[in-house]
């Protein structure tokens, strides 16, 4: 199964297009969310999403 990881950072003016397409995917891939947008730079969740980030063969920004 393919790992998708979708980026939510409020830079993608249309998120529900982008969901519905991703919608479609879900069950035939492994779909994953991180929301960054209220990450501190000092927060530890950023290592976690470093390593999810490196572990996902797809990234998308949302």
């Amino acid at each position: 199964m393919t790992t998708i990881l979708v980026l939510d950072c409020g830079l993608f003016p249309d998120g529900e297009t982008l969901d519905a397409a991703l919608e479609t995917l879900e069950g035939m891939h492994d779909i994953q969310r991180v929301d960054i947008r209220k990450l501190a730079p000092d927060d530890d969740a950023w290592a976690a999403t470093v390593r999810a980030i490196m572990g996902a063969a797809h990234i998308v920004t949302r």
